[in-house]
C-alpha cells in the first residue's frame, strides 16, 4: 500500500513537471459542454463534444457537434448540428481563464413523424475554464444563442452550460 502511494505521488509531481498551461499556438483542446433537464412532462439530454486548436496564443478556432433529444409530452424530437467557433482567452493565468466565444453554425431538428427542419445558429458567449492541473479544466459558459430559418423569425434564447476541456501539445510537449 505504502508503495503504490509514493508511486502515485511521484507519478503525479513528473507529470506535473512536464505540463504547461495549454492555450498557446499549436496546442489543442478536446472536451464540450452537456446538461440534462427534466419538468412537467418535459425532458431533454444535450452534448456537445468539441475540438479546438489554437492558431495563436490565446486564440482557439475549432468545431462543436450539438447533439439532443428532447421528449414534450408523446412527441420526441431529435437535434443534430454542427457549428465552427473562435474563442479568445482574456487571461494567461492560472488556475482560472476567462474567455469569449461566437460561433455560427447550422441544425437540423426532427420531431418524431415530421420533416425535418433546418436552420441557422448564432452564439456569443464568456466563460472559464477552472484547471484542476495543466491539461483538465472545469468549463462554464453563459450566453446568448439565436436561431433562424427562412419562415420563422429569429428565437434568441441565453443559457450556461458546464463541461470539460483537455488541452493537449504546445510547448509543454516540447
Amino acid at each position: 500500500m505504502k508503495k503504490l502511494f509514493f508511486t502515485s505521488i511521484f507519478t503525479f509531481l513528473l507529470s506535473s513537471f512536464w505540463m504547461a498551461a495549454q492555450t498557446e499556438s499549436g496546442s489543442m483542446m478536446i472536451g464540450g459542454t452537456g446538461g440534462i433537464n427534466f419538468g412537467d412532462e418535459r425532458s431533454n439530454l444535450q452534448l456537445n463534444p468539441a475540438v479546438g486548436f489554437f492558431v495563436a496564443d490565446q486564440i482557439a478556432v475549432g468545431g462543436m457537434l450539438n447533439l439532443r433529444y428532447s421528449k414534450v409530452g408523446e412527441a420526441k424530437v431529435t437535434n443534430f448540428g454542427i457549428a465552427p467557433f473562435g474563442r479568445y482567452y482574456f487571461t494567461d493565468e492560472m488556475p482560472v481563464k476567462f474567455f469569449g466565444q461566437a460561433l455560427i453554425g447550422f441544425n437540423s431538428i426532427k420531431p418524431k413523424g415530421v420533416d425535418a427542419t433546418n436552420f441557422t445558429v448564432f452564439g456569443l458567449g464568456v466563460g472559464m475554464d477552472y484547471f484542476f492541473n495543466n491539461r483538465v479544466a472545469f468549463e462554464l459558459i453563459a450566453g446568448w444563442n439565436g436561431s433562424k430559418t427562412k419562415d420563422v423569425d429569429m428565437l434568441n434564447t441565453f443559457g450556461i452550460a458546464f463541461g470539460v476541456q483537455s488541452f493537449i501539445g504546445g510547448a509543454g510537449d516540447k
